[in-house]
C-alpha cells in the first residue's frame, strides 16, 4: 500500500498481527527507498510513505492495536 500525503495530524493504525506492536518495532522495520519510507510487515507486506523521511515520524503518528 502507498500513502502519498502522510503528515499533519494523520495517524496510521497498525495491528499487532502484522508483527509490529510498538514504535521501536516500527522503526526497526523502516527502510529508506529513494525519497520514501518503506515499512515491511510480517509476511512481506509493505507500506510506502511517499516523500517522508525518518525524522518526519513520531510515535504519536501511529496507533498500535
Amino acid at each position: 500500500d502507498v500513502i502519498a500525503d502522510f503528515g499533519g495530524n494523520a495517524r496510521i493504525e497498525i495491528s499487532a498481527s502484522l508483527g509490529i506492536a510498538t514504535y521501536a518495532d516500527l522503526t526497526a522495520a523502516l527502510t529508506v527507498s529513494g525519497d520514501d519510507l518503506l515499512i515491511t510487515f510480517a509476511g512481506g507486506n509493505t507500506l510506502r510513505l511517499e516523500d517522508t523521511e525518518p525524522a518526519d515520524l513520531s510515535s504519536s503518528a501511529f496507533l498500535f492495536v
